[in-house]
């Protein structure tokens, strides 16, 4: 069976949305997701250097760290690996979609050691 490649324009015509949705599944084993970012802020970034004057500052960049700094609303953001990532104000990684109960079941497991800890410790 021969598949036909589904270029923008066929995409487009069939009703088809774009980009693509690229689910953990559609994307496993391509860097489309890594590209797909990079391109756009390599394209956002050449646009607006582009559009400058002298007097403008240069368009977003990455500092030392790898991280894109908002001081305007007091985040950063970083790629961990095609992930991007949300810091806060002191720099304190935000969790992701699908990390927060993992974490909060850590924590719980955490606490109720501690509290394990803490009752031993009263003689109970």
């Amino acid at each position: 069976m021969v598949s036909e490649t589904l270029t923008l324009s066929r995409m487009l015509a069939a009703g088809i949305a774009w980009p693509p949705d690229d689910t953990a599944e559609s994307v496993r084993d391509t860097d489309l997701h890594q590209k797909t970012i990079t391109n756009v802020r390599l394209g956002v970034n050449e646009c607006a250097e582009i559009e400058r004057s002298a007097e403008e500052p240069v368009p977003w960049q990455p500092e030392g760290d790898r991280r894109w700094r908002s001081e305007e609303i007091g985040i950063s953001i970083s790629l961990e690996g095609a992930m991007a990532t949300v810091h806060d104000a002191k720099g304190r990684r935000q969790l992701r979609e699908g990390e927060i109960a993992r974490e909060l079941a850590r924590k719980d497991t955490e606490l109720a050691e501690l509290r394990r800890l803490l009752d031993e410790a009263r003689g109970k």
